[in-house]
């Protein structure tokens, strides 16, 4: 069976982007051009290729199993059709995006585009609130260009590059009424307790909290960072970060930062993107600038540990 190559690229199109509407906006065809050549690939297919759910368009099985095979084959046409693949920092025009927390940013954006400014001045950088649960999809489906965050994510077709390592931390006020120099186990199971979303991905210290008899109580829910310190610092609940974002805000903020009384496995900071197959030469320098760029400011080596208070000193 021959596929027409736009017919494949509106497969993919209409994969990351979840419905014709979108497919059209991203490929600037008509919403019946789109119809009319998924009309026909299900014709060629045997297959519904997407089946109606809500307002939007989900893969079937076939769908699904087909789809890195016809990215990976459409980047390796364009990339041998794009001047021999190369790409030029210095000149591009090229939009990159990005997934981040808004701790995140505070962290790790300065330096990214200091060095994006630096070798790639026409290039236009796009930061998107970082979702754990749905960096994997958002990675194929093409929406980011790549995601920086401590918890694991995997999946076919994400490639995990580590950069540094950290620790779980508790921050309490300054003041805190019981809390002092020393944070016990069992003041960290009495105390109040503020919770991130499980969107967040940080639930590793949560559960790992519960299995060692110190759950807490919860005072407080955040699907975000912001607000998060005003609130520890202006009332006598604790909350769990990693250490670099901690120490990134202790001396600004009316916080003292605690060792984790629960032992907990260390955590590796990574830059997730899609595999370098599916990636555009564009993609893949950017991906690259990420990795290089915080490699120097976090750790020389991933596997050493990861001493933030210099960093931040340093690069913020």
């Amino acid at each position: 069976m021959e596929l027409d190559l736009n017919l494949m690229r509106v497969f993919c199109t209409v994969y990351e982007q979840g419905s014709v509407t979108g497919a059209a906006a991203e490929l600037h065809l008509t919403q019946p051009t789109v119809s009319h050549a998924l009309k026909n690939l299900r014709r060629q297919c045997n297959d519904q290729l997407f089946v109606r759910e809500g307002r939007g368009l989900i893969p079937t099985p076939f769908a699904e199993s087909i789809f890195p095979q016809v990215k990976a084959g459409i980047a390796q046409v364009t990339a041998a059709v794009s001047s021999g693949g190369r790409f030029d920092p210095a000149t591009t025009g090229e939009r990159f995006t990005l997934a981040l927390t808004d701790l995140g940013e505070l962290a790790f954006l300065p330096s990214v585009m200091v060095a994006l400014r630096e070798q790639a001045p026409g290039a236009e950088l796009t930061v998107l609130p970082l979702d754990a649960e749905r960096v994997p999809d958002d990675l194929l489906r093409n929406r980011v260009d790549a995601a920086i965050c401590a918890p694991y994510i995997g999946g076919p077709g994400i490639v995990r590059t580590v950069i540094g390592t950290d620790e779980y931390v508790v921050i309490a006020a300054r003041g805190h009424p019981r809390v002092r120099e020393r944070l016990t186990l069992e003041q960290f199971a009495e105390e109040p307790r503020i919770r991130l979303a499980p969107s967040m991905g940080h639930e590793l210290a949560e559960v790992a909290a519960e299995r060692a008899g110190a759950p807490g109580s919860t005072a407080l829910r955040l699907s975000h960072f912001t607000g998060l310190v005003s609130v520890v610092e202006r009332t006598d609940c604790l909350a769990v970060l990693p250490r670099f974002l901690a120490e990134t805000l202790e001396e600004a903020a009316g916080i003292r930062v605690h060792p984790h009384p629960v032992e907990l496995p260390v955590l590796q900071l990574a830059v997730y993107t899609r595999e370098t197959g599916h990636q555009r030469p564009a993609q893949r320098w950017f991906a690259q600038l990420i990795v290089d760029t915080l490699r120097e400011s976090v750790s020389p080596d991933p596997s050493a540990p990861l001493h933030p208070g210099p960093w931040h000193r340093r690069r913020l």
